[in-house]
C-alpha cells in the first residue's frame, strides 16, 4: 500500500508541485511514525549535538537551514562539524564552499576528526607520528565515498549545486558562504539584495525538488554587534528572503565562558516548529574541541564559577535548553 502511495505521489508531482488526497497524505505521517519509533524524536539528519538535535528533531527533507554570524565567528567550522557528524552517522554528504579551496576544507575536517590544532597543520608543525596517524585515518576511513567536497570558484550559480546533487545523490548538502552564490537568471542588473533573494529562492526550490536538507552559512550585518550579540532575523545581511525561506535560522555568537572566544552559543532565531533557546559548544583549537557543553558546566558558568577552571565567569540571562 505504501509503495503504491509513493508511486502515486511521484506521478502527481510536476515542476515542484505535489498533490494527493488527505488519506494518502496521512499515510505518510503514519509511515514516518513507524520508521522513527524508538529514535527518541530524532527523525532527521543529526548534528551530533544532543540538545540541539532534541530541539530540532534533526534536519528534515525539504528543510533549508541557515547558520548566520558575523565574519570570523567560526561559521565554516560549525558547518563542517555538522557535516562531519552527519557523515559519521552514515549520511551521504556533499560540502560546497564558495570562499575556500578544497585543501583548507580538508585540513579543517582532519582537525575536527582527529582533534588536531588546525594552525599547526597549516604551518606543517606536526610530528611524524601525527602525520602517519593522519594518513592512516583517511586510508582506513569507512565511507569516504559518501563525503564529497567542491570548491566552486568565482561567480558560482545555484544550478552548479543542483548538478552536484544529481551526480552524487547526497542525503544532505552543506553550503559555506551562500551569499556568494549567483542565481541562474541572466539578468546582470540585479541589485545585491535581489541577487541574494533570487539565490535563496533557488536554494529553497532545490530542497523541495530534491527532497533533502540544505544547510548554509551567511552573515549578519554590522548592527548585530560584536560577536553577533545583538543578532536577529532583522539584521541578517543582504535580504529578508534568507529568514523567510529558511525553516530554521541559528545565530552563531560568542559564548558565556570567561574568554568568550573559547565557546560559541547557538541561538535559535527561527524554528520550524517554534524551536527556541540556545546551546553552547566548545570552540577550542589546541586541540580542536567543538563538543557540546554539558548542563553541569553551563550551570556552573551561570552561577558565576567555571568548575573546570575555578575562575570567575560572566553571568548571563538567557533561555538555555534543558
Amino acid at each position: 500500500i505504501v509503495s503504491d502511495m509513493h508511486r502515486a505521489m511521484r506521478m502527481r508531482r510536476d515542476n515542484g508541485v505535489e498533490s494527493m488526497n488527505i488519506r494518502e497524505a496521512a499515510a505518510l505521517v503514519n509511515e514516518r511514525l513507524n520508521q522513527t519509533r524508538g529514535q527518541g524524536g530524532i527523525t532527521g539528519v543529526e548534528t551530533g549535538w544532543g540538545l540541539y538535535d532534541e530541539q530540532t528533531g534533526g534536519y528534515q527533507n525539504g528543510d533549508l537551514i541557515t547558520l548566520v554570524g558575523r565574519p570570523s565567528i567560526g561559521k565554516t567550522y560549525v558547518l563542517l562539524r555538522q557535516a562531519q557528524m552527519a557523515h559519521e552517522a552514515g549520511e551521504n554528504v556533499l560540502v560546497v564552499t564558495t570562499e575556500m579551496g578544497i585543501e583548507p576544507i580538508a585540513r579543517r575536517h582532519a582537525a575536527l576528526s582527529l582533534g588536531l590544532n588546525p594552525t599547526l597543520l597549516r604551518k606543517n608543525m606536526v610530528s611524524t607520528h601525527m602525520q602517519r596517524r593522519l594518513r592512516s585515518f583517511y586510508r582506513d576511513m569507512v565511507g569516504a565515498e559518501r563525503l564529497h567536497i567542491f570548491s566552486v570558484g568565482m561567480n558560482p550559480k545555484v544550478s552548479s549545486i543542483e548538478a552536484f546533487i544529481q551526480e552524487f545523490m547526497p542525503t544532505v548538502v552543506y553550503v559555506d558562504g551562500s551569499y556568494m552564490l549567483h542565481p541562474d537568471s541572466t539578468n546582470r542588473n540585479l541589485s545585491r539584495t535581489d541577487r541574494v533573494a533570487a539565490v535563496f529562492d533557488g536554494l529553497k526550490a532545490l530542497t523541495l525538488d530534491c527532497n533533502i536538507p540544505i544547510i548554509n552559512t551567511t552573515q549578519f550585518n554590522r548592527s548585530a554587534g560584536k560577536g553577533g550579540a545583538d543578532g536577529s532575523l532583522e539584521n541578517i545581511g543582504y535580504s529578508d528572503a534568507i529568514g523567510t525561506h529558511s525553516a530554521i535560522v541559528t545565530a552563531i555568537q560568542t559564548g558565556p565562558t570567561v574568554n568568550p572566544f573559547d565557546s560559541r552559543s547557538l541561538l535559535f532565531l527561527k524554528g520550524r516548529e517554534g524551536e527556541s533557546g540556545k546551546i553552547v559548544v566548545n570552540f577550542k583549537f589546541a586541540p580542536l574541541d567543538m563538543s557540546e557543553m554539558s548542563m553541569d558546566v553551563l550551570t556552573a558558568l551561570l552561577a558565576g564559577t567555571d568548575r573546570a577552571r575555578g575562575t570567575p565567569a560572566v553571568s548571563a540571562s538567557v533561555d538555555w535548553m534543558t
